[in-house]
């Protein structure tokens, strides 16, 4: 069977596509039929007749497909290109130019789901496992194409920077380790200092998800351009330097880092942050009970003003025991008047003369 069926089965899928009214149950038929006149086209030696007759289904599936807010389309869309990456391989790289930042923006919006749509439908576990399989679908295909297939780096590391989404970035960093370890030192020779850029940003970035993606990728980067280790040794901070041995301790960068000197690692850092919140919430209780103590003295009797002193100073360590004495009760008078009046016998005398 030669690509005649196949190009007719792509045209048909366009013309339904750009139809505006073209729901799910009009477009996920017009993707089966594509799929399935794409299994019985012959591809061996074949390749690239193959990606010109698909390569019209490119622009529609970039710009109706994956931007849906529909599981069902995204998911057939995410295993049709998956099917075509697995059979065509490094000749899919003019269909994969034109999607792969679709596919990177169809996951970024995964993570920002109309909120209309949330509060329609109350099971909020439901809405996680349909993102988490919608992700996968996204994340999957991303893969397949980072390994088995090539594009233009350029536009996923620009839309790097202009993402600030941290599971996109992650995921962005994630093929560029995979595209680190499986294309060749030719095919990335031009993206060398796009990529060296973009992972000294990222090994700095505040987010811990996206320091330990860079760490993966700049393993496999630095092992691809051993020859540049004198430049690649400084990028990645000091405190970073045995989670490098710790996880990647077969790289070269970790035998080149071996006997520089470690600083405070960032677990670390991460004490010193949360002892450092917990003396400033010291701070804040005493200074939260001093003023609560203020307000009860001001709408406190006299009488009780020793027992406020007290009170006032007891959250700054100062005790009050040796200054506040305790006003003598009525039996102690009398008793001390009692021995008084035993002791003087004139006071006596005066009595029985009267």
């Amino acid at each position: 069977m030669t690509t005649a069926l196949l190009s007719t089965k792509v045209a048909a899928c366009c013309e339904t596509l750009s139809l505006q009214e073209a729901w799910v149950f009009a477009k996920k038929p017009q993707l089966k039929a594509v799929r399935n006149a794409f299994g019985e086209t012959p591809c061996e030696s074949n390749e690239a007749i193959v990606v010109d007759s698909l390569l019209p289904l490119a622009a529609p599936m970039a710009e109706n497909l994956l931007p849906s807010w529909h599981t069902d389309t995204i998911q057939t869309t995410c295993a049709l290109l998956v099917m075509f990456v697995m059979v065509l391989g490094v000749f899919f790289r003019p269909f994969a130019d034109q999607v792969v930042v679709p596919l990177l923006s169809a996951g970024r919006k995964m993570r920002r789901r109309n909120m209309e749509e949330r509060v329609a439908n109350t099971n909020l576990s439901e809405w996680k496992l349909v993102d988490q399989m919608l992700w996968q679908s996204v994340e999957t295909c991303l893969d397949m194409m980072s390994s088995k297939s090539r594009y233009d780096l350029l536009p996923i590391l620009d839309y790097y920077g202009a993402c600030h989404s941290v599971s996109v970035q992650c995921l962005v960093l994630r093929q560029v380790e995979i595209v680190l370890g499986s294309w060749t030192k030719v095919e990335l020779e031009p993206y060398f200092d796009h990529i060296r850029d973009l992972l000294h940003n990222a090994m700095h970035d505040r987010h811990l998800d996206i320091r330990m993606a860079a760490r993966a990728a700049f393993s496999n980067f630095c092992h691809t351009w051993s020859e540049h280790m004198d430049e690649l040794r400084q990028i990645p901070p000091p405190a970073m330097s045995h989670l490098l041995f710790e996880f990647h301790g077969g790289h070269c960068i970790t035998d080149t880092l071996a006997n520089e000197p470690s600083v405070v690692v960032e677990e670390e850092e991460m004490k010193d942050v949360a002892n450092h919140d917990a003396r400033v919430d010291d701070l804040v209780d005493v200074h939260l009970s001093l003023v609560m103590y203020l307000l009860v003295f001001l709408t406190t009797p006299l009488w009780s003003l020793s027992l406020l002193v007290g009170g006032l100073l007891w959250p700054v360590g100062i005790s009050t025991k040796a200054q506040v004495v305790p006003m003598p009760s009525v039996d102690l008078l009398s008793e001390d008047q009692q021995s008084r009046d035993t002791i003087d016998p004139n006071k006596d005398h005066w009595y029985e003369q009267s």
